[in-house]
C-alpha cells in the first residue's frame, strides 16, 4: 500500500536454516492461465517435526492471504485436513465467471492438503 509519493526499492527475503521444504500448488483452467486458487507453503523441519510454516492462499481475495493460526496449527502437529480448514476460514472469495467462491474455498483448502503432502515426503 504505497503513497502516490513512495517507492519500493528493497524486498528482503529472510533464508531460513536447517531442513526447509517449500511447496506452490494451484489450481488454473489451463497451465499459463491465471490461478483460480492456491496456496504456497514453506517448512522448516527438525527430527521430524515442523518447527517453522510460512503458508499463503492466493486467488481467494484481492491479494494473498496468510495464513499465520493455519501455520500454528502445523507446527502444533494438526492434520493436514484441519491445517486446511483453518487456512480457508476467513478467506472470503468472490464469485466470478470462472468459479463461485465456495469453489475457490475449497480448491485452496485441497492445495493446501497437497503442499502438506508435499514438503513432508
Amino acid at each position: 500500500a504505497l503513497a502516490e509519493d513512495e517507492l519500493l526499492t528493497r524486498i528482503r527475503f529472510p533464508v531460513w536454516s536447517g531442513t526447509v521444504s517449500a511447496s506452490v500448488q494451484e489450481v488454473a483452467r489451463r497451465a499459463g492461465d491465471f490461478a483460480l486458487a492456491g496456496a504456497a507453503l514453506q517448512v522448516q523441519n527438525e527430527d521430524g517435526r515442523v518447527v517453522r510454516a510460512a503458508l499463503a492462499l492466493f486467488g481467494v481475495a484481492d491479494t494473498p492471504l496468510r495464513c499465520t493460526e493455519a501455520e500454528r496449527a502445523l507446527c502444533e502437529g494438526a492434520s493436514a485436513d484441519d491445517v486446511a480448514e483453518i487456512a480457508v476460514r476467513d478467506a472470503e472469495p468472490s464469485d466470478d465467471i470462472h468459479a463461485t467462491g465456495n469453489q475457490r474455498r475449497q480448491m485452496a483448502a485441497a492445495m493446501v492438503r497437497r503442499s502438506i503432502a508435499e514438503v513432508l515426503t
